[in-house]
């Protein structure tokens, strides 16, 4: 049993309530200590920690006795009243991260939907394909849709996977080239703002540039002068094999996002790296698929604000232009529908690149981590589910009329 102050005090020959007793001493910062007597020598300070509150401090209270506690600042008003022990300072476990706001359905919906996504994705190439196209889900046949699946090898291509590469890596290129505005994000938890140059509508522009001319025709090499062959003109690119590389492109771009999660998951953990209040979890699948760093940054190359508007939605406008190409190989020409879509989703591209700035102040930047949900969605999901119009108009327009 826990000895009172009072009857320390009676044993000391002091009385309880002595004015200078250090049971009358506040722990609380509005109210000063008192000296002490000399009957109070015999109790001996305690090297506890103590909080801002005045109480022992989670980390070492299990290591405490009960008349420790007592000593290091767990009295109350009334000194002679025995006080229960507080479960905050007994060793006993919090339930803070208990109380954790998950979205998505926690931990068990980020592993189904890192699942999920991927599976969308190639379900939907496989139910409408050149071979194959599913009218409704009325009349769904399960059979004839696992009769469908490609054969393994047809899920992955070289060919495909340079392109995919080469992709990114021109417009990191123009990314670090292009110059631009520079505008600031909002104050951050850090009390700082991130400076980035708004050079993605030139870099929208300049990629158009590129796919129309950047193929080079040369003169043949006149065998008799062996004079040089010299350019004839500039060709634009044969996008048409977007849609001949179509699933293995699927595949690049799903094997991109997930590479560029694990790594922005391991980097997350790096000293000073400003995390996501909504990625902190503690549970290691919830935090890789919400993202844990906020801003992630490689120097000054901001990898979440490259990705939400450059690669994958310029891209989505490059494989609309691509499947307009093929309609055009495989009829003569560009059909009204075709024409109306790449017209008013390419609007829609531009806008958004030419209202960079604009991004800055989205939830996405400002309060989301940057993981698998943001970098699967921009590589992956905006390119190849967006455009599942235009793919479809390849092998089934509707002949749409004028009027």
């Amino acid at each position: 049993m826990v000895e009172t102050r009072a009857r320390r005090a009676k044993k000391a020959g002091s009385p309880a309530r002595r004015k200078d007793s250090p049971a009358r001493k506040s722990t609380s910062k509005s109210t000063p200590a008192r000296k002490s007597t000399p009957a109070s020598k015999s109790t001996p300070k305690s090297n506890t920690p103590k909080n801002k509150s005045g109480r022992v401090s989670r980390e070492d209270s299990s290591s405490q006795s009960d008349e420790d506690n007592v000593t290091a600042g767990r009295t109350t008003e009334e000194p002679t009243t025995q006080q229960e022990p507080d479960d905050t300072c007994q060793g006993k476990p919090s339930t803070e991260k208990e109380t954790f706001d998950y979205e998505f359905g926690g931990p068990i919906g980020a592993f189904f939907i890192i699942i999920g996504l991927p599976v969308v994705i190639y379900g939907l190439f496989i139910a409408c394909n050149q071979d194959y196209c599913m009218n409704s889900i009325y009349n769904f046949d399960w059979d004839v849709f696992v009769n469908k699946i490609p054969a393994p090898e047809a899920f992955i291509s070289d060919e495909a996977c340079a392109m995919f590469t080469g992709w990114m890596v021109f417009h990191f290129v123009l990314e670090r080239i292009l110059p631009g505005e520079v505008a600031y994000g909002v104050t951050l938890a850090n009390d700082k703002k991130l400076a980035y140059v708004l050079s993605g509508h030139l870099q929208f522009w300049v990629t158009l540039v590129v796919i129309g001319y950047s193929m080079v025709e040369l003169t043949d090499v006149d065998e008799e002068t062996n004079e040089a062959p010299g350019i004839v003109a500039f060709r634009p690119l044969p996008l048409h094999i977007i849609y001949d590389h179509y699933l293995p492109l699927i595949t690049a771009s799903i094997a991109w996002s997930l590479a560029l999660s694990v790594y922005l998951y391991a980097s997350s953990f790096k000293t000073g790296a400003l995390l996501a209040a909504g990625g902190d979890s503690g549970n290691a699948l919830y935090d890789f698929f919400i993202g844990r760093e906020l801003n992630p940054r490689i120097g000054d190359f901001d990898l979440k604000v490259f990705c939400e508007l450059r690669p994958g939605l310029i891209g989505w406008a490059v494989i609309n232009i691509g499947m307009a190409c093929k309609q055009y190989q495989m009829n003569g020409f560009i059909s009204l529908s075709m024409l109306l879509i790449n017209l008013f989703q390419g609007f829609y591209v531009w806008d958004a690149l030419y209202s960079e700035r604009a991004i800055l102040t989205t939830m996405d930047v400002t309060t989301d981590g940057f993981g698998f949900m943001l970098a699967f969605g921009d590589l992956a999901w905006v390119p190849f589910i967006y455009s599942l119009q235009s793919r479809y108009l390849v092998d089934y327009d509707p002949d749409l009329a004028l009027w």
